[in-house]
C-alpha cells in the first residue's frame, strides 16, 4: 500500500517512457494506455503513490521547429544519440499548445485508460500545469491576445518578443521569462494582471481535475503579484488586490476536493504558496545541501523547515538538475537517498534514477540513449523504497552524541525516526567522507523491555539489543564513510 505520510512520486518522461516500451514490442508504437502491466506492477511494488507524467500535453509545430533550429541543442542530441533524427524532437513540454494529451501518446482516451489502471494499484496521476506562459502557437495568442503581455518593435529587435497575427490585428507578444534569466523564446508570456486571463487559467485548471488527481505547477511563484510586478513593471491592468492562486486552487477543489497541487518554487517562497492552498512544494535547499554540504548544515535546514516539513518534496535529481548518479559520488548518492526518502513529505524519484542513468536529457528530446544498468543501485533503491513504506506515526529528529570523550565523528551523522506505538523506524546515516561512530538518543521512540531485534531494511541484517539499555544509553552506531542503516524495531 502507498503511504500518505511519505508518498513516493515517480516522474516519467511521457514520450521517452512510451518510446522505450514501444521498442520492446513488435508492430505499431504503443500509447500511454498500453504501458505494460509489468511496469505498473513494478511501481506498485516499490510503493509508488503518484505517477507524474512529464510532458504529456500537446506541443505545436512552433515549439518543435524552435527546438530543431537550435544548433547547440541539435549538437547535444547528436552526442546522446548516434542515430538522431529531427523526428526525435518533440519540443519543450513547457511550451504547451493545448491541454490535451499529445496525439503521439494516444490522446486523452489513452490517458484515461492509464489512469484507471493506475488507480487499481493505488497510484494517483499527476500532470503538468504551466501558469506563466503558453506556446507561441497556442490558440489564445490569436483569439485572446490581451491574455498576454504586449511588447513593441524594440522587443522584436532585442529578441524579447515575437510578431503575432491576432483576431485584434497584428501584435508583438513578449516571450515568457522569469526576472533572473533570458526569455524562453518558444513561449508567450501570460499577463496575470488581466482578470480575463486569470479567469481562463482558472477554468483550465478546473477542467484538468477531470483528467488527473493532481498538478505539478511549473515555476509557481512567477504568478505571485510582487514577483510579476518585479518582472514586468506596470501594465494596462491594475495589480490584483488578492493572490490569484487562492481562487484557482479553490475552484479546482470545488470540483475535486482531494486534488493535489505541487509547486515548483524557489526564492524562499515555499510557505507563501502553502498558505495559498498548495499541498506540496519543492525542497531545493535540501537538494543543494545533500549534494554540496555537510551533515551539520543538512540538519540545520531540516530544523529550519519544520513548519512545512511534511509538505516539502525531497529529490536528488529532476529534469533541471544533473543525474544523481553523475552528480553525487558513489556512496554519497546512496546516503543522500536514505536521508531524503525517509523524511516526512513526498520523495520524488526521477525516470532512470534508480537504474543509475547518467545522461541528462534535453526536455525537447523524445528518446533516450541506452545506458548500462547499475544492478547494485537498482537493488539499493528497491530495498530503500520498500523499507520506507514502513513509515508510520510521528516523525522526530534523533540526537547524536559522541561515542566517547574526544570523539568528533558524531557530528557527521544525520538521524531521525518514526514511532507509532511499538512500531519504530530509525534512519542513521554517516553523512561524511570518513569512518564514524556515535550514540543515538532513542528517548522519543517507544522501545519495550527485553530483547529488541533491529532489522536493517537496506541489507536484511539483524541486530538483537536490550530494550532497557537502548532507552538508557541509546544505540551505538558505527558506519563507514557514507554508510547508512534503516532499522525496523521488532518483528
Amino acid at each position: 500500500m502507498s503511504n500518505s505520510l511519505r508518498p513516493t512520486v515517480f516522474g516519467a518522461y511521457s514520450h521517452v517512457w512510451v518510446r522505450e516500451f514501444s521498442q520492446q514490442s513488435p508492430g505499431r508504437p504503443i500509447t500511454l494506455g498500453e504501458i505494460p502491466d509489468t511496469e505498473l506492477d513494478r511501481l506498485q511494488d516499490l510503493g509508488v503513490s503518484w505517477l507524474w507524467l512529464i510532458g504529456a500535453w500537446q506541443t505545436g509545430l512552433h515549439g518543435r521547429s524552435h527546438a530543431v533550429g537550435h544548433p547547440d541543442l541539435r549538437r547535444e542530441c547528436r552526442r546522446l544519440l548516434d542515430d538522431f533524427t529531427i523526428s526525435d524532437m518533440v519540443g519543450s513540454p513547457y511550451a504547451i499548445q493545448e491541454y490535451r494529451v499529445h496525439r503521439a501518446l494516444g490522446g486523452d482516451e489513452a490517458l484515461a485508460v492509464l489512469r484507471k489502471r493506475l488507480a487499481k494499484r493505488g497510484i494517483r496521476l499527476m500532470l503538468d500545469f504551466v501558469p506563466n506562459h503558453t506556446a507561441c502557437d497556442h490558440p489564445w495568442v490569436h483569439q485572446h491576445p490581451d491574455y498576454y503581455v504586449s511588447g513593441g518593435l524594440e522587443d522584436l529587435e532585442t529578441k524579447r518578443g515575437f510578431f503575432a497575427e491576432t483576431a485584434d490585428g497584428d501584435r508583438v507578444v513578449r516571450f515568457g521569462k522569469d526576472p533572473n534569466f533570458d526569455p524562453w523564446t518558444d513561449t508567450a508570456q501570460l499577463d496575470w494582471r488581466n482578470p480575463q486571463a486569470v479567469a481562463a487559467l482558472t477554468a483550465q485548471v478546473a477542467k484538468l481535475t477531470a483528467m488527473c488527481d493532481g498538478l505539478r505547477v511549473d515555476m509557481a511563484m512567477l504568478a505571485l503579484n510582487d514577483v510579476f510586478r518585479r518582472t514586468w513593471g506596470a501594465g494596462p491592468w491594475p495589480e490584483p488586490t488578492f493572490e490569484p492562486w487562492s481562487a484557482i486552487v479553490s475552484a479546482a477543489r470545488s470540483r475535486s476536493p482531494s486534488f493535489v497541487f505541487l509547486a515548483e518554487v524557489y526564492w524562499n517562497m515555499e510557505e507563501r504558496l502553502i498558505q495559498l492552498g498548495f499541498d506540496w512544494v519543492y525542497d531545493k535547499v535540501l537538494y543543494d545541501r545533500l549534494r554540496h554540504d555537510c551533515a551539520h548544515n543538512v540538519c540545520a535546514h531540516l530544523q529550519g523547515i519544520d513548519p512545512i516539513q511534511s509538505l516539502a518534496m525531497r529529490f536528488l535529481e529532476n529534469h533541471d538538475e544533473a543525474r544523481a548518479a553523475a552528480a553525487f559520488p558513489q556512496g554519497r548518492h546512496e546516503a543522500a537517498a536514505v536521508i531524503a526518502a525517509t523524511l516526512p513529505g513526498p520523495f520524488f524519484v526521477h525516470f532512470g534514477q534508480m537504474e543509475g542513468r547518467k545522461e541528462k536529457l534535453p526536455i525537447q528530446l523524445g528518446r533516450a540513449p541506452a545506458e548500462p544498468l547499475d544492478e547494485k543501485l537498482v537493488g539499493f533503491y528497491r530495498n530503500l523504497l520498500r523499507g520506507a513504506r514502513s513509515v508510520h506515526g510521528q516523525w522526530n529528529r534523533v540526537a547524536c552524541r559522541p561515542a566517547w570523550e574526544g570523539s568528533e565523528t558524531w557530528s557527521g551523522f544525520v538521524a531521525h525516526g518514526w514511532a507509532e506505538g511499538a512500531k519504530n523506524l530509525l534512519t542513521a546515516v554517516n553523512f561524511a567522507p570518513e569512518h564514524g561512530h556515535c550514540y543515538l538518543d532513542l528517548s522519543r521512540l517507544h522501545i519495550p523491555d527485553g530483547t529488541t531485534v533491529l532489522t536493517d531494511l537496506l541489507t536484511g541484517e539483524t541486530y538483537p539489543r536490550d530494550g532497557r539499555e537502548l532507552r538508557a544509553r541509546g544505540l551505538f552506531v558505527e558506519l563507514p564513510a557514507w554508510g547508512a542503516h534503516l532499522f525496523r524495531f521488532g518483528g
